[in-house]
């Protein structure tokens, strides 16, 4: 059932329009929850899986190549910047003439390598992190849409530890976590380490008490551990699911966490075993970060997410686009592009 929301006359004043590389018609009869593996990529989740929460709503959303007049234009980094940091040269010259025309631009970063290459008439940007957002006036943290089709972890199983599961792409799981050691050790403990590496895996938590929310960082986009690019996704769907988060020290997840009351930090293999260890032989530290957990719950359910977006994405005082950047990006695109064809071998 389609959810109302307040101030729908407000919402009636101004279509909001989704650019992705996804079939229209297609997208019009997706169902998230019940084909939660479809658009199972970064777009996916960031645009098309908004976008069809939002229809669901019933508000002025559409989602193809070309906005209706007057829309807010909402895109991914990807579609403007490729993952190497080149400039897709036909895009952003039809996104500067989007912008020419009068169309508000809301970019989401997700977790792209190169924010700092985006054009500036590229409006307002979505970031990462928190941390992300107070280092660009341009730009707002809002929670990603939890994990679709979620089945909660079972109540039955508060109070005790069985299960720990990394819910993740194979190539995004840390080398030492699939070191069989690491499984005997838990083993050892009575605890059963899941690594559920499939799409269709990802939904159900529903034999899962605790999980790890870790990544492993790409050296051509990451200097480092603290990985700033990444949103917050692992923890968001561990609260939403009333497991325990075991989290790497990354900066989105340290953004949210309140370490031992909500969430638990955790910076290697050995780390992550002695913390099981701790929570399987205390049940009152168990008790503290499992009430932490139900208290953090409501604030990233589905419902609640999608009503910041709907605040955001029509927020009245929304300013117009910079006409003037976008000028000088229609002639930049456009030139790039030239000089990109003139370069290119004839025959």
């Amino acid at each position: 059932m389609a959810r109302s929301d307040a101030g729908g006359d407000r919402h009636a004043r101004r279509p909001v329009h989704f650019v992705a590389a996804v079939a229209p018609g297609a997208v019009a009869a997706w169902a998230p929850d019940r084909e939660p593996e479809r658009y199972a990529d970064g777009e996916g989740h960031q645009i098309v899986e908004l976008y069809a929460r939002l229809r669901d709503r019933g508000l002025p959303v559409t989602i193809g190549p070309q906005p209706p007049r007057g829309a807010l234009v909402v895109m991914s980094a990807d579609h403007l910047v490729s993952w190497f940091g080149h400039p897709r040269r036909r895009e952003q010259a039809r996104t500067a003439r989007l912008a020419l025309a009068g169309h508000g631009l809301v970019v989401v970063l997700g977790d792209h390598p190169h924010p700092g290459r985006l054009p500036d008439y590229a409006g307002s940007r979505v970031a990462p992190t928190p941390t992300a957002a107070r280092a660009d006036p341009r730009s707002t943290w809002l929670p990603l849409l939890p994990q679709r089709a979620l089945v909660p972890r079972d109540p039955a199983r508060r109070g005790s530890v069985r299960t720990l599961a990394i819910k993740a792409h194979a190539d995004n799981v840390p080398p030492g976590y699939r070191d069989p050691d690491v499984a005997r050790r838990l083993g050892a403990l009575g605890v059963e380490l899941r690594i559920d590496d499939a799409v269709a895996a990802w939904p159900d938590f529903s034999a899962v008490d605790a999980v790890l929310c870790v990544t492993q960082p790409q050296p051509r986009w990451d200097a480092g551990r603290s990985l700033p690019r990444k949103p917050p996704t692992k923890l968001v769907n561990a609260w939403a699911a009333g497991c325990v988060p075991l989290i790497a020290p990354q900066t989105g997840y340290l953004d949210l966490a309140r370490p031992d009351e909500d969430a638990v930090v955790v910076d290697s293999p050995a780390a992550v075993l002695a913390q099981v260890e701790r929570l399987v032989g205390d049940p009152a530290a168990l008790a503290r970060i499992e009430a932490g957990v139900a208290a953090r719950r409501p604030e990233f359910a589905r419902d609640v997410v999608t009503d910041r977006w709907v605040t955001y994405l029509w927020a009245p005082d929304r300013g117009p686009p910079d006409r003037a950047a976008a000028a000088r990006g229609v002639v930049g695109a456009t030139a790039d592009a030239l000089r990109h064809r003139w370069r290119r071998p004839s025959g």
